[in-house]
């Protein structure tokens, strides 16, 4: 694609994709086998959900076809490359002006789903002069009307407001107005008059939301001309030139007008990296457990690729140290205890009280009490700040990592060598992912609800992805050095021994399953039931992996490998 021609339009209008353009023989699914589809929407689906809004009605569309994508769909991925390539130049700048939030609804009735004939909803609010939260995304229900479309699409969005002032508020930026501005003029007609409608009589009653929002006061549905819309660029095509001169999304030639405020986040980053590294030093647990891998730094680094937002500045600290509990109990269970000891120790995390310490050998007490307190640390501030009392789900996820663990030290000292199958069935567990998410879920979930904290920690597909793809690529880049220093088989290793493999087969096997993996996150990540937020971690975390791992080399456990150098780039050395 470096040669490629750029484009105008995010999605030419001669793409009509439907599941009519799959493959339909043998021979051709053989054949986009090949082609790298699933890698590609993440890749840019990565660049929609940060900084780039123009795409989203495009890679919605493309990415509904991720199951068994065709020729004509490779194109479209292509075209949307060519896009990119041609407008790298382009950012969200925010000029300081217009610090009232405002929102922007529009719907498409049926003409963007040829396959289920559902509508599309786009939205977008802005705050500070450009955009600050976007979505283009299939309806959830068949509209009869274009009125029908534009109502669902309101209340979609009328959601999304809501939430944004709760943020603004805990910001102290108290929003005095918030508008929400569609061009549909009997959309906003039924929500400010809720009377009965013989044609909207069927409308689900969930999207009647907005009313009483309307008349509440709590936003306020103004109707603005369809050629001013910003949103509808989230519903169909538009020329980059339109876009551009929307004054919605003010995208700035000057790049080095964005990057001066790398020398403040690089201070920020500095700030948590101090906290973390002083409770961490308190812990002492490098002291008295001194086999362990001291890799603070480290642990923090990961974060910064996981936990993106600068407001989110607690979250990281809070993974920093998940981090490094989970490196400490891994060597522990790896290449230290003895399995009487771990299995004692197994048994004290599932007790969780405080009186099992005294059944643990000395070593383990300074390691189980950091646990203990740090969990239910936790746990105290998600009750007070979110009333949900989290501990017994957070406990859950560090007795299954512990468990996995306590099973491959069982492998390790019978000398067990397991199936590829059974091996991934334990490791997507024991890579210590899972407790990541299950800290993260309750920090980035704003209103919490019993259903969605059960659903995640039954382990979601979304979780479930997000572990297996971070646990395959640790193993592409750990397993040999892992098994040297007297750990269990990993994936590659595995494989090789069910089916008398070479390493390279062996690795080309798990790249091929990392791709399938990302497959099942990214459709996950469309319809997701959990907030942006904690969608966004769950891709995060694996994309991460990748990074740390490329290559097939640890850039965690290395101390000058390439991902070391990136790492002292972003936090120590000063910006030029």
């Amino acid at each position: 694609m470096d040669n490629s021609k750029p484009v105008s339009v995010p999605l030419g209008s001669h793409f009509k994709l439907s599941k009519k353009e799959s493959p339909s023989t043998k021979e051709e699914r053989a054949e986009m086998k090949k082609v790298p589809y699933a890698s590609a929407i993440g890749s840019i689906m990565y660049a929609m959900v940060c900084t780039r809004p123009d795409i989203a009605q495009a890679v919605g569309v493309v990415s509904r076809f991720m199951g068994d994508p065709g020729k004509q769909h490779w194109e479209a991925v292509k075209w949307i490359l060519r896009y990119l390539r041609g407008t790298t130049e382009r950012v969200l700048c925010f000029n300081g002006k217009n610090v009232e939030l405002a929102g922007y609804v529009d719907a498409d009735l049926a003409s963007n789903d040829l396959d289920g004939r559902r509508s599309t909803t786009g939205y977008v609010f802005t705050y500070g002069g450009t955009a600050i939260s976007w979505t283009s995304k299939l309806q959830k229900t068949v509209a009869l009307s274009t009125t029908e479309a534009e109502y669902v699409a309101a209340t979609e969005a009328s959601k999304e407001m809501v939430w944004l002032q709760s943020f603004l508020d805990e910001l102290g930026k108290e929003n005095k107005s918030s508008r929400l501005y569609s061009d549909s003029q009997s959309a906003i007609f039924l929500a400010k008059n809720p009377a009965f409608h013989s044609r909207t009589k069927h409308v689900e009653l969930k999207y009647h939301y907005i009313r009483h929002l309307v008349e509440m006061k709590i936003l306020q549905l103004e109707k603005i001309l369809g050629s001013e819309n910003p949103a509808d660029m989230f519903t169909k095509i538009h020329f980059v030139s339109n876009w551009v001169n929307n004054s919605l999304c003010s995208f700035s030639f000057y790049i080095r007008d964005c990057l001066c405020l790398f020398p403040n986040i690089q201070a920020q980053f500095l700030q948590e990296l101090k906290e973390t590294s002083r409770w961490w030093e308190n812990t002492g647990l490098v002291q008295e457990l001194p086999f362990i891998r001291d890799r603070i730094v480290e642990c923090y680094y990961w974060t910064t690729g996981v936990v993106e937002r600068r407001e989110h500045g607690f979250e990281r600290i809070m993974l920093t140290k998940i981090n490094a509990l989970v490196t400490t109990i891994d060597d522990i269970y790896d290449i230290y205890g003895t399995l009487e000891e771990l299995e004692l120790f197994t048994e004290a995390i599932r007790r969780w009280d405080i009186e099992s310490i005294d059944q643990l050998p000395p070593y383990m007490k300074v390691c189980y009490l950091a646990l203990y307190n740090f969990v239910n640390e936790m746990g105290y501030y998600t009750l007070k700040d979110k009333g949900f009392n989290s501990i017994p789900f957070l406990r859950k996820t560090w007795v299954d990592l512990v468990e996995t663990y306590l099973i491959e030290a069982n492998w390790y000292h019978k000398g067990h060598k397991p199936s590829l199958e059974e091996y991934i069935n334990n490791a997507w567990i024991s890579i210590g992912g899972v407790p990541i998410l299950s800290h993260l879920f309750f920090r980035l979930t704003d209103s919490i609800d019993e259903e969605d904290a059960e659903s995640v920690h039954k382990y979601h597909d979304i979780v479930c992805a997000s572990c297996t793809i971070l646990r395959l690529a640790d193993d592409m880049g750990t397993s040999l050095d892992e098994v040297e220093r007297g750990d269990v088989p990993k994936s590659v290793q595995c494989y090789m021994n069910e089916y008398n493999a070479s390493e390279e087969e062996a690795r080309k096997h798990v790249q091929s399953l990392i791709e399938e993996t990302w497959k099942t996150m990214n459709k996950e990540m469309m319809d997701s039931p959990f907030s942006v937020y904690f969608a966004e971690v769950c891709a995060n975390l694996s994309r991460m992996a990748q990074f740390i791992y490329q290559k097939e080399s640890d850039g965690f456990g290395m101390q000058h490998s390439f991902v070391n150098k990136q790492l002292r780039s972003l936090l120590f050395e000063p910006y030029e």
